[in-house]
């Protein structure tokens, strides 16, 4: 299996996201095939993997909110 490829260039970029999506793309779907092989239904994999991305996403909003409370309690020291 291929490494992910980096970015196209750094910083924002149009498609920026859907670059990422496409080259995430073959992992993903190991991920998937490793999941059915292992005996998973194909939607419970998928439904898993959406559940996963949403809860990290969540925590890294949450991660950020605390160190800017953090940031803002050590400013107002």
């Amino acid at each position: 299996m291929r490494a992910i490829m980096p970015p196209a260039q750094s910083g924002p970029y149009p498609d920026r996201h859907l670059h990422c999506q496409m080259l995430m793309e073959e992992r993903f779907r190991a991920v998937l095939d490793d999941a059915v092989a292992a005996g998973w239904a194909l939607d419970e994999a998928a439904t898993a993997m959406v559940e996963l991305a949403d809860n990290q996403v969540l925590m890294i909003m949450a991660n950020a909110e605390t160190d800017d409370e953090i940031a803002r309690a050590i400013k107002s020291r």
